[in-house]
């Protein structure tokens, strides 16, 4: 056999060795990013709260992380009451925290202040691989991140201590449409990451 067919060949059974692979990987589905119109007059705590458990469950949020790969605390499955209370009794523990809404506010925005044992950087454990989630990829708003907060105090029946939205200037907007339209801004969308430019 010459030389050239054994190349051939072992190129071939190398390509076909490659789609093999490619076939038994679990294949991921894409999704078209769902725009959520919110009406925020009209906005009650358990759309809010609805709002927080979409924004924490969708596939390139939160749960990414946060499942039971073991990458972070797994805070479905936690019940977030009595870990609140557990940490903020943490002699390790040195934010300025001192509820749950505290707590959860301040994980989401330094995640480096309390640093879950196993959980921190490879060689730097005091760190969190975490971004904060109003920086880059998450750029939550605040209004996202208040109903994150609400959706995590509920879940496992704590009192919701996070107050509503109370008005359309607290919620994040378009850009205003030119003057000479005469039209008013655009509606508020709260959008999945990939449509504000960040990767997820």
């Amino acid at each position: 056999m010459s030389v050239l067919a054994k190349v051939l060949g072992f190129s071939l059974a190398l390509s076909l060795c490659f789609t093999l692979v490619t076939h038994l990987l679990p294949q991921v589905e894409g999704r078209v990013p769902q725009e959520i119109e919110v009406d925020i007059d009209a906005l009650t705590m358990d759309e809010f709260i609805a709002l927080g458990e979409y924004i924490f469950k969708r596939i390139d949020s939160c749960t990414l992380c946060h499942n039971d790969r073991g990458r972070a605390p797994d805070i479905l499955r936690l019940n977030m009451i009595q870990t609140i209370a557990s940490r903020l009794a943490d002699g390790r523990y040195q934010g300025k925290a001192r509820d749950a809404e505290g707590y959860i506010r301040e994980s989401m925005l330094a995640p480096s202040v309390y640093v879950v044992d196993g959980y921190g950087k490879v060689g730097a454990e005091h760190i969190s691989p975490m971004k904060a989630v109003d920086k880059p990829p998450m750029l939550l708003s605040d209004i996202e991140i208040d109903a994150v907060i609400a959706f995590l105090q509920a879940k496992d029946g704590g009192e919701v201590t996070v107050a509503l939205p109370s008005s359309a200037e607290d919620m994040p907007v378009a850009p205003a449409l030119p003057v000479d339209t005469g039209e008013a801004r655009k509606p508020m969308w709260i959008q999945a990451p990939d449509e504000r430019g960040s990767g997820g």
